[in-house]
């Protein structure tokens, strides 16, 4: 998949890579969580 250009332009990858980056990344903010829940409570 990783050979695929086309694909890889598309932020399409192999599951590898995809799972590699999701990890890199944070789930969600404290702040941003917060908000959500205030949010929703108004």
């Amino acid at each position: 998949m990783s050979g695929n250009k086309t694909l890889r332009q598309k932020g399409i990858g192999c599951a590898q890579s995809q799972d590699r980056e999701a990890q890199k990344k944070p789930r969600f903010s404290i702040d941003e969580l917060e908000k959500a829940l205030n949010d929703s409570m108004n």
